[in-house]
């Protein structure tokens, strides 16, 4: 019965172990592509922010004139 429990004890930390490296990071060329979809997430929020500010300025402008 002990022996028994303590190869229950052994295998549950062995699946605890390798549980999170099985399920761990991505790879490095995965972390890569990620990085590469952000930064151009990034330069179309950069322009459309610009944009919109251009319009702002045209719409001030605008009502100065009237």
């Amino acid at each position: 019965m002990r022996a028994a429990r303590l190869a229950a004890v052994l295998a549950g930390v062995l699946v605890a172990t390798l549980l999170p490296a099985a399920g761990g990071a991505d790879s490095a060329p995965a972390l890569r592509e990620r990085a590469q979809e952000l930064r151009s997430r990034d330069s179309q929020l950069a322009a459309r922010s610009h944009e919109a500010l251009l319009q702002l300025y045209a719409l001030e402008s605008e009502l100065g004139r009237t």
